[in-house]
């Protein structure tokens, strides 16, 4: 009997329908083999790994498109709907150290390599981030009814400012580690970009009270008919000019289907840029619960071949202690023996 003849039976005596079978046993040129099956499962065998059940209907792209089969392993999520605004943008299945993102307006694929977490010697920081949507912020209640230790907040929306971010950097002061960010809009005009940097700097530094976390800049939303190429090499200069003004490089926000659909998977930040990735992902189990954290069952999709992320917006949810609105939930991976802002300045 095979090994993957082997996993079948033990999926079935777990209840688990295996059938009926499509095709027979497919051989890999990497030595692997798999067999798929109508209701969804693949099962995937290859030596370095033995054999595990693969659910989605992609992962023949994975393969195609050379994906870590050597390190694939169990758990696998199952293929979801990737959506924007209301509308279904494509599909993405995760595998345990990579993930493959199907757009379904050009029927492209794309891989994204998910960075190895460390199992050991790290800590897992958590914070928030906020802006004047969440009204007024009751800073000693987040840091003594939560695990809260860091905050990001608006300051600016281009060339708006945000009208709690006085307030909530005041606020925060002495309860969290504090770090400012600002909304990106894009432009052709060189000239309005160093507006936005100049703008941001402005306000951030209000009152002379310096953040402790690098700045972050807000990468999500382009004007409808704006190239990939175009929208790098703008945002390419808006960094530049943010990092002139504020004497340290920002860390990029964004999410997984806007990063591959309009700027191209570019991986031109990947090496001098942090990531702070946004990927809720359909799975949410209940965290600590004296904060009301997430987390996800699976790990973030990381476009743009960053080798891993360094922030994580995994949840938007209610009920955190001194907010009374719903509010993002984040965390970081940080090395023992590092302090958050010490991992954030380093080069990613």
């Amino acid at each position: 009997m095979t090994p993957i003849e082997n996993k079948i039976q033990e999926l079935r005596a777990a209840g688990f329908e295996c059938g009926p079978q499509i095709g027979i046993e497919a051989p890999l040129p990497n030595g692997g083999s798999f067999l798929s099956f109508t209701t969804g499962v693949t099962i995937y065998y290859h030596s370095s790994t033995g054999a595990h059940e693969v659910h989605g209907a992609i992962l023949g792209a994975y393969i195609g498109q050379l994906g870590p089969l050597g390190k694939l392993g169990y758990p696998i999520s199952d293929e979801y709907d990737d959506v924007v605004g209301n509308q279904i943008s494509g599909k993405v299945s995760d595998f345990q150290f990579g993930s493959i993102f199907y757009n379904s307006t050009n029927g492209q694929t794309f891989s994204m390599q998910i960075g190895a977490v460390p199992t050991s010697d790290f800590e897992i920081i958590d914070g928030i981030d906020v802006s004047q949507f969440q009204g007024v912020v009751d800073w000693s209640e987040v840091t003594a009814r939560t695990t809260v230790k860091f905050a990001y907040i608006r300051a600016t929306d281009g060339t708006r400012t945000d009208s709690q971010f006085s307030t909530n950097w005041n606020d925060s002061s002495g309860h969290v580690l504090r770090g400012a960010y600002h909304f990106y809009r894009h432009s052709d005009s060189n000239q309005e970009l160093q507006n936005q940097a100049d703008h941001f700097f402005k306000i951030s530094t209000v009152n002379g009270k310096l953040a402790d976390l690098p700045p972050v800049i807000d990468v999500e939303e382009l004007p409808p008919k704006t190239t990939s190429q175009t929208a790098i090499s703008s945002l390419s200069s808006f960094l530049t000019h943010v990092e002139s003004r504020c004497r340290t490089k920002p860390i990029i926000y964004t999410y997984p289907s806007f990063w591959v659909n309009r700027m191209g998977n570019s991986d031109a930040f990947a090496h001098t840029h942090h990531l702070w990735i946004a990927n809720y992902g359909k799975s949410l189990v209940p965290g600590k619960t004296n904060s009301g954290f997430a987390a996800r069952t699976t790990p973030p999709l990381v476009p743009g071949k960053w080798s891993e992320y360094s922030l994580w917006q995994n949840a938007v949810l209610p009920g955190l202690k001194g907010i009374s609105t719903l509010v993002d939930r984040n965390t970081a991976i940080v090395p023992s023996g590092n302090s958050l802002q010490e991992f954030l300045l380093r080069q990613p």
